[in-house]
């Protein structure tokens, strides 16, 4: 998302407030951890540097403006870490009043982002709808979204309110830093499941942030098997269950070709199609979808009054046809026929059919 369209003003909005937020807490916990109020104006000086350093840099690189969470998240946390350092201040006790801070923004900011419209759910039978001016995609415009963003946002301070709990107990230094990020791994890795925005790498049908939920995890066990950082049965306990549900779900998406269709890639490059195919001049034209996934798809309007349609779906093996088609002809129906009867009305030839009946609405 560009930071300076209109779309962008409630996320630059609720980003503000949020650091607003965070910056008293900040002084408020580097003074409770004895390190006292001046440094807390530096570091924030230099959290703002990096974040607009690494945008910028982002932009010569790949010539757009990109802004991804856990990248600047990582990037910000070297530079407060190395700074901290250099100024001779306690690091992990400073990394625990950051964190905690960061916290306070990193909840407002993803309220921002419901109200933007970025970094959004997948279609849903209940959730919240974004039009044009959002800069969404056209084929989720006035589309039920499960609301993900509050989601997050609801996670994280739930988190954080534990790690404020935790830093008034006794605690060894770095141990708020080492359960905040932990927790927040694991909830980001379990929300990605539930995020419906398109414009992020996957492999093996994870996303990057899933990968990076793990690395992070990884990264804080092994860290704390090293006696860099403090480490507890509930951090191992996380990086083992992450590790066998990633392992799980990269078995499924390998081997049950239903679980691909769940995939947000592949949800979004049926929508497109179908979207464009909806808009075209003459939709009673059969026309064909050959997808990267194995999947084939023709679509053809056959009534106006009211509107049906009709989709065949065939692919390499039947079975697995028949499981990804029904899947897919449901991700369909949420998006583009909310309010219609979809009816799978016969098998022939290898090709499931169905027919989409629009309902009338009252005038």
């Amino acid at each position: 998302m560009n930071s300076f369209n209109q779309s962008a003003r409630p996320l630059l909005f609720w980003s503000l407030i949020g650091l607003l937020a965070a910056f008293p807490v900040f002084l408020f916990l580097l003074n409770k951890n004895g390190i006292g109020w001046s440094p807390a104006v530096g570091l924030t000086m230099v959290v703002i540097a990096a974040f607009f350093i690494q945008a910028f840099i982002v932009k010569i690189f790949s010539g757009k403006e990109s802004h991804v969470f856990y990248r600047q998240l990582l990037g910000i946390l070297a530079a407060v870490w190395l700074c901290a350092y250099l100024a001779g201040l306690p690091v992990l006790k400073v990394m625990d009043c950051f964190i905690l801070s960061f916290g306070t923004f990193h909840a407002f900011a993803r309220i921002g982002c419901f109200r933007a419209g970025c970094c959004h759910g997948r279609a849903a039978s209940k959730g919240v709808c974004y039009s044009k001016e959002h800069g969404i995609e056209p084929h989720y415009e006035n589309v039920r979204l499960f609301p993900v963003q509050l989601a997050e946002a609801s996670g994280v301070t739930l988190i954080a309110a534990s790690g404020i709990l935790m830093f008034f107990h006794a605690h060894a230094d770095g141990a708020v830093f080492t359960f905040y990020l932990g927790s927040y791994a694991v909830l980001r890795f379990a929300l990605e499941f539930f995020r419906g925005d398109t414009d992020r790498p996957y492999k093996l049908g994870l996303s990057e942030a899933q990968w990076t939920s793990w690395l992070i995890l990884a990264g804080l066990t092994v860290t704390g098997w090293a006696g860099g950082l403090p480490a507890s049965i509930i951090l191992y306990a996380e990086t083992v269950f992450i590790f066998l549900l990633a392992c799980l779900w990269i078995f499924y998406f390998r081997f049950l070709p239903v679980v691909q269709t769940r995939q947000v890639n592949f949800i979004d490059e049926f929508a497109r199609w179908l979207h464009a195919r909806m808009k075209s001049a003459d939709p009673y034209e059969i026309a064909v979808k050959n997808t990267g996934f194995g999947l084939r798809l023709s679509f053809q309007q056959t009534a106006a009054e009211p509107a049906q349609y009709l989709f065949a779906y065939s692919g390499p093996v039947e079975k697995n046809a028949q499981a990804m088609s029904r899947s897919s002809m449901k991700m369909l129906k949420r998006i583009f026929f909310p309010q219609a009867d979809v009816a799978e009305i016969k098998k022939e030839n290898g090709f499931i059919f169905f027919l989409v009946t629009v309902k009338k609405t009252a005038a």
